[in-house]
């Protein structure tokens, strides 16, 4: 299983903090349209305004863009707009 992670406003959003995802490997490109099929507004969510972490490393620091994540792997999702 694959954990995904939700703060700030897609918390809110996609109506939970912690999403499984039963997959035993996914590629990292997927997870927006997974962010996409939880909410009512899919519009809302944008990869320009997401913060993407795997394992604690931040995505764009991957060397690997083509990054599949396997069964153990946190995948940290954060809104960096939000309001104040």
């Amino acid at each position: 299983m694959i954990l995904l992670k939700l703060f700030g406003g897609l918390k809110k959003t996609c109506g939970s903090s912690i999403v499984p995802i039963e997959e035993k490997e996914l590629p990292l490109s997927n997870i927006l349209q997974i962010l996409k099929n939880l909410t009512e507004n899919p519009d809302e969510i944008s990869p320009d305004n997401l913060m993407i972490l795997v394992n604690d490393v931040e995505s764009s620091a991957l060397l690997d863009h083509n990054k599949i994540l396997r069964s153990g792997d946190v995948v940290t999702v954060a809104s960096i707009i939000h309001g104040g």
